[in-house]
């Protein structure tokens, strides 16, 4: 707690950094506002949720859950579902690959909802086979498009924009995937998806964390602790060869 001659009214990040001066100041003051709205909207709300401004403020300790990604064999499922089967009875102008291209982009991208929504032609690069998309905080980074990503966008290229819905619109047809498939997910799980399986494919924590557009790469790190204690592991497997290879002789790793 701070005491009570500290305000959370009018806290503001030189106040906040007093008491932790290890939290980054990079969107510090966003944060406080966003905490002192969600305050005043609880204490106007009808069922009075808070029934004042708090003269202390307290740090709590958030439990996360288990990231949730779709392992291999769902995304190979999900890519052979047949879609017209399932929008037969829509009607003749339709377009039924749509949803695959959203789920396609959102998987291969790793990008946000919105960050794909947000995103025009003016920042799709088509030579360099890039995207430049606006995450939080307003900023920008440079995400590279797997060939079936720039595929894609390539035979969408004639659209007013890439993306040209409404976040429900989105969520609707994944869920026509989820419902189609029987397997749950959401824009947020394809993300996790596709970090995942950057690191099991190689990359590193550090490639994947800029890819994602993590602030830190701690986050990334807690967000896919169990993939990377996996590749420990592995590694470990392969350091079990260790005194074969070194008690090789230079001829033999000729032949």
């Amino acid at each position: 707690a701070f005491g009570g001659k500290c305000l959370v009214r009018s806290l503001d990040s030189t106040v906040f950094r007093r008491h932790f001066p290890d939290r980054k100041l990079n969107g510090l003051n966003v944060d406080i506002r966003a905490m002192i709205s969600i305050i005043n909207t609880a204490i106007s709300h009808k069922d009075r949720l808070v029934k004042f401004m708090p003269y202390d403020l307290y740090q709590f300790t958030v439990e996360h859950g288990t990231p949730f990604f779709l392992e291999k064999d769902q995304v190979g499922k999900i890519l052979n579902t047949n879609m017209n089967e399932y929008y037969k009875d829509k009607p003749w102008d339709f377009d039924r690959g749509e949803s695959m291209r959203i789920f396609n982009l959102y998987l291969e991208t790793g990008c946000r909802l919105n960050e794909l929504l947000t995103l025009d032609w003016d920042n799709v690069s088509f030579k360099d086979k890039s995207i430049a998309v606006t995450g939080k905080r307003n900023k920008v980074r440079k995400v590279y498009l797997t060939n079936n990503a720039y595929e894609i966008l390539l035979s969408i290229s004639h659209r007013e924009k890439p993306m040209p819905y409404t976040n429900t619109k989105v969520r609707q047809r994944l869920l026509d995937i989820s419902n189609a498939t029987g397997i749950k997910f959401t824009t947020h799980n394809l993300r996790s998806t596709c970090g995942s399986f950057m690191l099991s494919l190689g990359c590193t924590i550090e490639e994947v964390s800029e890819h994602l557009g993590h602030e830190d790469i701690q986050t990334t790190r807690k967000w896919y602790a169990r993939i990377l204690d996996s590749k420990r592991k592995s590694a470990i497997d392969k350091m079990n060869n260790l005194r074969s290879f070194v008690s090789k002789s230079p001829l033999q790793f000729l032949t």
